[in-house]
């Protein structure tokens, strides 16, 4: 259903420098120098952007110009990565980075592969982590005054602004036993390619940046290119002709609009009913299966009626989820069906 969303335009508050397969034939390396990143960091410090998030690992020097790119990770605003682990971490931060200016860029996945999942917060035997996408909305959010809080209406949860994050629990939607560890929303993809403006690595390299794509923005640096291999499936990839994945980096920045939207913007987060209104709505449709099987006592007449009911469902349902809300669609159309051929059955028999 989420192919079936109203385009929404990219995020003005963000920025991505994307590293493409060309930017990588022009440097003649498979990934930037330090010393290009470096320098692409100082050029964007200085038209003074909000916060900068670097989605390379840089655990290890690419020289030349190591010693040059760990002095501009000193820079207050910009953020690095890690990769956690289950048990410990795997790929630590940049050397001499602080803690609050690192977040992971582990990706929730989905059994079948999709990325549906926004995972803001995260822990292992090392500690508890914000993730990549949240230390980059929370410093941005922060210079408007905006904190974490514990929530007024639910205790025990966070609270932005006027917003509170409910964590997704093990059953929520069409989840069943889902890992649900750390602090998870269902994400909100706000396109189904970019959710903000592009500029190239070699652009910014060469200087030929406009600022006002930079002044007061949120800033992502990463990369594109699928030599990568940092690439994800999301709920749109089936529908693409071409493009089936998204690189990792444009993923972070659909979470950062996410959480940006949502608490600036006012925008919803998807809600999930409760079991006992789930069970109530599949019986609902199937009661009016039943209804209809009973009521319409010609083959084609009921068929024709089933047709309808299940686009009725269906439409209901997609409406509730435009304006963020969950409720199933297959399980209560099957059973309308079911019931629609019991009471056939029923009657034929009775009949003899």
């Amino acid at each position: 259903m989420v192919r079936l969303r109203p385009v929404i335009p990219p995020d003005p508050r963000l920025l991505i420098v994307e590293i493409s397969e060309a930017d990588l034939r022009a440097l003649n390396r498979p990934t930037p120098s330090d010393r290009d990143l470096a320098e692409v960091i100082r050029i964007l410090s200085q038209h003074q952007p909000s916060v900068i998030g670097l989605d390379l690992h840089r655990e290890l020097p690419q020289e030349p110009g190591h010693t040059e790119l760990l002095q501009q990770l000193q820079t207050s605003n910009v953020v690095a990565i890690l990769e956690l682990g289950a048990e410990e971490i795997e790929i630590p931060p940049p050397p001499g980075v602080p803690d609050d200016r690192v977040g992971f860029s582990d990706i929730a996945i989905d059994a079948d592969n999709v990325v549906r999942r926004n995972l803001l917060f995260g822990s292992n035997a090392s500690g508890d982590f914000f993730s990549f996408s949240t230390q980059l909305a929370f410093k941005y959010l922060e210079k408007q005054g905006i904190t974490p809080q514990d929530s007024r209406s639910h205790p025990g949860n966070m609270q932005l602004g006027e917003t509170s994050f409910l964590p997704l629990e093990k059953d929520a939607g069409g989840y069943q036993n889902l890992d649900a560890v750390g602090y998870q929303v269902l994400l909100d993809y706000r396109s189904a390619s970019s959710p903000a403006p592009m500029v190239s690595f070699t652009q910014v390299l060469n200087g030929e940046i406009d600022p006002s794509l930079v002044q007061d923005k949120i800033v992502l640096i990463g990369t594109t290119a699928p030599s990568s291999k940092d690439l994800f499936y999301t709920p749109y990839s089936a529908a693409l002709q071409t493009n089936h994945t998204m690189p990792g980096v444009v993923v972070h920045a659909q979470m950062v609009s996410q959480v940006l939207g949502t608490v600036l913007d006012g925008k919803p987060l998807f809600w999930f009913a409760p079991e006992w209104l789930e069970i109530t709505w599949i019986g609902g449709w199937a009661v009016i299966g039943g209804c209809a099987a009973w009521r319409f006592r010609h083959p084609i007449t009921l068929g024709f009626s089933v047709v309808i009911l299940v686009i009725g469902l269906s439409g209901i349902s997609l409406l509730l989820f435009l304006g963020h809300g969950w409720l199933p669609i297959a399980t209560p159309a099957i059973a309308l069906i079911l019931t629609s051929i019991a009471i056939v059955s029923y009657r034929a028999y009775t009949i003899q």
